[in-house]
């Protein structure tokens, strides 16, 4: 189960924020006040190992690998997420951020969130992964995404059942430039017919993906089953009130509020403080009708600081070697 706290002390060290918000809508602007360092990683460690232990111990019991780091695991150190490719550690910092920032950060509607475990357990091409890598250590490949919403947190009432989803997408991107962002939220460009010089968008975008959503996700199923496995006491109330929630026929309807977060290295050009989504006013292009919240996290070199906190997990004592 995740049971970390967000480091808020050295989060407020290390970024800046600016949060405004209106009925329905709210923008988190994150930046940088100090370049990344190991010193950061560290202090991201814990949070990362809470939310990565229970997909850990999930895929290493179905490869048959020894949970201790200094488990000699094959010919060639496998311990997950190190031994994940590079563009999927960098996927899984965003997703990670994401509960970090909804943990620790005012969002729309001031209402308060938790993440009792990430479900990066059901990401099925990480479980091929590891179960060949570690028979085979030059079995390594790119992997296909996790299907599913990147993201799902809970608002947990005084009575422990669930009364509120915050469900979302997660993205990391080398630069978060303006073009890259509405690439993300309004769909890729293809050019039709080609050669004309002329670009569509299709229908892949995250307002789209939002637009398209059913009210309660898949992934609130997959979260009951983990909690009914490891939490079935400590979250007794919050399971039989999803009982409820993802019944057949009528059922429980509780509020979603769906979060988009976008993190990545300021464009070069980029002007400190400014935003690629309007920090006062919902896009028009969202048409979903919830409740929304849009955080933008700018970075310098933030893919040395994925690498060194990535590098560090479950090595005590080797946190600040960078890679």
């Amino acid at each position: 189960m995740h049971t970390c706290k967000p480091p808020i002390a050295e989060l407020n060290l290390w970024l800046s924020q600016v949060s405004t918000q209106s009925v329905g809508y709210a923008h988190l602007l994150l930046e940088e006040k100090q370049p990344s360092s190991p010193t950061i990683a560290s202090s991201l460690r814990p949070y990362f190992e809470s939310a990565h232990l229970d997909a850990r111990e999930f895929f290493h019991a179905e490869a048959g690998l020894d949970l201790h780091p200094d488990a000699a695991n094959g010919d060639v150190e496998i311990q997950y997420p190190s031994c994940l490719p590079t563009v999927t550690r960098h996927g899984l910092f965003g997703e990670v951020l994401a509960g970090l920032v909804v943990e620790a950060y005012p969002t729309v509607g001031n209402h308060t969130w938790s993440v009792p475990v990430f479900l990066f357990r059901y990401h099925a091409d990480v479980a091929k992964y590891l179960f060949a890598l570690s028979r085979d250590g030059t079995r390594t490949r790119q992997l296909w995404g996790r299907l599913g919403d990147d993201f799902i947190g809970v608002s947990i009432g005084a009575a422990g059942d669930v009364q509120r989803l915050i469900v979302g997408e997660a993205k990391w991107r080398k630069v978060a430039s303006q073009t890259v962002t509405d690439d993300l939220l309004l769909g890729t460009r293809v050019e039709e017919p080609k050669g004309s010089g002329t670009f569509v968008r299709k229908h892949d975008g995250i307002w789209s993906a939002f637009q398209q959503a059913m009210p309660v996700p898949h992934g609130l199923k997959q979260l009951q089953k983990i909690l009914i496995e490891k939490a079935p006491v400590d979250y007794a109330a919050a399971i039989v009130s999803l009982d409820a929630v993802l019944a057949l026929r009528q059922a429980r309807a509780i509020p979603r509020t769906d979060l988009v977060l976008i993190a990545g290295n300021s464009a070069s050009k980029r002007i400190p403080g400014t935003s690629n989504v309007s920090q006062v006013n919902r896009p028009a292009e969202y048409t979903a009708g919830r409740d929304l919240q849009v955080v933008e996290v700018f970075l310098n070199h933030g893919e040395n600081l994925i690498e060194t906190l990535y590098s560090s997990l479950w090595l005590k004592g080797k946190e600040n070697v960078t890679p």
